[in-house]
């Protein structure tokens, strides 16, 4: 019988530390795809699925409290007289 998948889009988390952050994508990827394995392997089995079969990537944002600005025309040769 198909399960549903472990981790859906969607779902979020927060970190302030980043070791739990990585462990947490690692867990996210490796969830997903022990889910898409079995299901694969159900379907060779000749069972066919009822609903769609989907996982996602785990998706990471970083988000920057406090920067300074550069002057970005250096970056295009830009050079002050």
């Amino acid at each position: 019988m198909f399960k549903d998948a472990p981790f859906m889009s969607g779902q979020s988390q927060h970190f302030s530390d980043p070791e739990k952050a990585v462990a947490y994508v690692k867990e996210i990827y490796e969830a997903n795809i022990d889910y898409l394995r079995e299901s694969f392997e159900e379907f060779t089995k000749g069972e066919t699925p009822t609903k769609k079969i989907e996982a996602f990537y785990p998706y990471v944002a970083i988000d920057i409290k406090h920067f300074e600005m550069k002057d970005t025309r250096l970056s295009y040769g830009f050079i002050s007289k």
